[in-house]
């Protein structure tokens, strides 16, 4: 699997997580079902009239989680579900990139081989660690 199908992976599992929230600013993509065209676009405002993922020609979008403006998205986004600062470092172990995110609040901590895999594992911890359900 490439490292792009890696992160399209990681996106869509991020979108259906019941911490999930589309914020101003995100980059999103998703494709055509007609055309299988890919078409891209950063979120202006969040609204009923703007949803790149309303049921019709949309399926499947995602955020593009190689984008910085939406690894800040994340950055926030983290903070909201920890309730609390979140730290974001990377690091080297054992000669690869490794990215960890820690929210101290609520001693919980979350890693992977990027900075939006490290905030989607914190997010999910956070999750869990306050007693939230998956939905089903």
């Amino acid at each position: 699997m490439s490292s792009d199908e890696t992160m399209s992976d990681l996106a869509r599992y991020a979108v259906g997580r019941p911490w999930w929230r589309w914020m101003r600013g995100m980059t999103w993509f998703a494709e055509d079902v007609v055309t299988g065209e890919t078409y891209e676009g950063v979120i202006e405002h969040i609204g009923q009239h703007m949803d790149p993922l309303s049921p019709g020609i949309w399926r499947d979008g995602r955020p593009d989680l190689a984008d910085p403006a939406t690894i800040g998205c994340l950055c926030a986004l983290a903070e909201e579900v920890c309730g609390g600062p979140v730290d974001l470092y990377t690091s080297i172990v054992q000669g690869e990139l490794w990215s960890s995110a820690c929210a101290f609040c609520i001693d919980v901590e979350g890693e992977g081989h990027t900075r939006a895999e490290a905030l989607i594992a914190l997010m999910d911890s956070a999750h869990a660690a306050q007693g939230g359900q998956d939905e089903q």
